[in-house]
């Protein structure tokens, strides 16, 4: 399956790597993740907009 998406994988990680450092944010949980103090996030619908350049369906569920 990575082999087969790896496309995806690279241009979500791409993305990733392009975005600023910003201050960990909480799990919706209230749990830790991290013990970093800084992480890079993509939205929801950044995602779902990558994954659709490449013809892989896919919807924002929840806040996106």
């Amino acid at each position: 399956m990575v082999e087969r998406y790896w496309n995806v994988i690279e241009a979500l990680a791409q993305a990733l790597l392009a975005k600023d450092w910003q201050p960990v944010k909480a799990l919706k949980s209230g749990g830790t993740w991290a013990t970093a103090t800084e992480a890079k996030y993509l939205v929801g619908a950044k995602i779902v907009s990558e994954l659709k350049n490449w013809r892989i369906p896919a919807v924002c569920v929840d806040e996106c």
